[in-house]
Parts: structure tokens; sequence; C-alpha cells
């Protein structure tokens, strides 16, 4: 993609009106009565509390509490959708049904069968309009019915953080070229993956599998107040959640970079060649005309502006102001 290219589509997706398919990301859906009692012991969200249409951001923990996954929550008024990026369907599937004993729950990978689409932009609501009868609010979902090529078809429309905020539609994939002209019918264009991952950079929205994994504990992300519940009751990993709670034992914190230098791929950071963090993802920024990246720094390293191995701190969160030790060592 030319540079052109790239700054008509940061373009749309942030002052009118675009769309990114989504190539990436896993889709899972959990039926039975006891799903949402079920779910709530094996994640850091208060699933329990979810009323229909309610969407929650979540951290699935293993015993240890590191992040086995990341999920999106969308409570439907007769099932649960779990997406997010990466290929995180069969592991969450084989953790979650370990844990299913007598309960009536059923988890099934969609990932391949349903298509997924975000649409962002100061117009995106507007133009959404013109397609679905409602159009949701910040963390609510809402099922729709449009009719595409004479016969009435499914759609589930979120609205919530993915890569900053936007639209979530999700739909079967056999209709994915006609739907993508609806959209465009709309005012809605076609965008890269590439502007959406600027824009996801500068809007400091992690992914799993790039900017966090399996080494992680759920505190690292610097999301608590998005993703973690400290008054739900016990789940799996909570012990160690709530011991970091506790202690604020976090050392390398979750931040955005300005790059200074040409760097355009994720790297250790070093400082008096010693490890001072490390850059998870980089993109170009046409609004800077520069790279922007996400990644952790030592807290010696967190105050904004500073510079470390070229690259400049600027976040927006509040990290934890006690020192103290590291509990990953």
């Amino acid at each position: 993609m030319t540079e052109h290219n790239l700054q008509q589509d940061y373009s749309r997706l942030t002052d009118s009106a675009g769309y990114v398919r989504l190539v990436s990301h896993y889709r899972l859906r959990s039926e039975g009565k006891d799903r949402k009692q079920q779910l709530n012991g094996l994640c850091t969200a208060d699933i329990k509390k979810m009323e229909s249409g309610d969407v929650v951001e979540a951290f699935v923990l293993n015993e240890k509490g590191r992040v086995l996954g990341h999920a999106h929550v969308l409570n439907l008024d007769d099932h649960l959708i779990l997406t997010g990026h990466g290929n995180q369907a069969d592991t969450l599937i084989g953790h979650l049904d370990k844990y299913v004993i007598r309960e009536d729950v059923q988890y099934h990978k969609e990932t391949d069968q349903t298509a997924g689409f975000f649409v962002r932009g100061k117009q995106a609501a507007a133009c959404l309009k013109t397609i679905f009868t409602q159009v949701p609010e910040i963390n609510r979902v809402v099922p729709q019915t449009l009719e595409i090529s004479g016969e009435n078809r499914d759609f589930t429309v979120a609205q919530l953080e993915l890569a900053g905020w936007g639209f979530l539609i999700l739909t079967t994939a056999d209709h994915v070229n006609d739907f993508e002209g609806v959209l465009g019918k709309a005012g809605i264009e076609k965008c890269s993956p590439n502007a959406l991952d600027s824009i996801r950079i500068e809007s400091g929205t992690p992914w799993f599998g790039l900017d966090f994994d399996d080494s992680n504990l759920p505190q690292d992300l610097q999301r608590d107040d998005k993703a973690i519940s400290f008054t739900k009751g016990c789940y799996l990993g909570q012990e160690t959640v709530a011991r970091v709670d506790a202690m604020g034992r976090l050392n390398n914190l979750f931040v955005r970079f300005e790059i200074q230098d040409e760097t355009s791929e994720p790297r250790p950071l070093k400082q008096d060649d010693k490890k001072a963090g490390r850059l998870t993802s980089v993109a170009y920024s046409p609004a800077k005309n520069s790279y922007v990246g996400l990644g952790y720094v030592k807290r010696k390293f967190k105050e904004p502006g500073t510079v470390v191995d070229g690259v400049v701190v600027n976040h927006p969160w509040d990290p934890f102001e006690q020192e103290s030790d590291d509990p990953k060592g």
C-alpha cells in the first residue's frame, strides 16, 4: 500500500467512516443455561451481572494467574459470543471445556463459519443507522436482521474497544461480498488492516498474541477498570490477581511510544546496555508522520516524555505508584 492510500484509509477510519474485514480474529459461541455462571468462574470480568445486550472485556487466566486468552464477551438472549484477536479459539475451548463438569454449557468454534467487520470513524454511527434499525451504545450489542439479495440475514452489532472504539459487526460468512456492497452504498469505505493498526496503536489498544501472551499477568496491560472485577468472588487465577492488586507489584508498565528513529519493527529496548523494555507493536502514523508503538518500559522510565532507546514514552494510563519488586522476577 502506498503512503497516499494509507493516509486515505486512515482518514476514513477517523474522520468519516471506514471498515476493515477482520481476518485474524476468533469467534466462540457459548450456549446452555449455565453459560454465564461457568464462564464467570474462569475469567476476570463479572459475567454473572451481565444483562442481555451487555458487552464486557475479560482475561481468561490459567491456574497461576497468567493470561491464557483475551475476549470481548457479548451477551445475547440465548447465548454468549467470545471474540478477540489471534488464533485463540482452540486453546480457549480446550481450557473452558476442561472445567465443565455437570454444568449445562456448550462451546462452539465459529471463526470459519462467521465473518467480522470493524467499522469506525466520526460518521460511522450515522452511516450504520441507514443500514440497521438500531445501532448500539458503548459496550452494548444488538441482534439485527437485514435483507440481502432477497433473503433475511442475521447480524450481531456491538460497539466496543477493538482497535480504539468502533462497531463490530458479525454475520455468517456466505454473504460477505454482498454485505460489503451494502457498506459501500452507505458511505462506509473498505480500508486496509495497516490503517486500522495505526489507529489501534495510537489508541493504546493491546492485542493478544502481539502485545501480550501467556507470560503476562492481566494487570500488566493497565486495563483493570476495563477488564477486571475485584468484587465478583472466586475465579481461576484470582489469588495472583488479588495479590498484585494489594501489593502493587508491577515494574513493567504497558505504554504507548512515539518513535524518533526509523524503527518499523518490534524490538527490545535498552538504556546504557541494560534492558529497559520492549516494543511489541509498531505502525506508521499518518497523523504524526512518524512511527508509533506499544510495549513495556521499566518503572524508572514510566514518565511521559522520557526517551528510551530512540522512543518517547507517551501513555494515557495511571500506572501503579507504589515502588516494589516484580513478582515475575
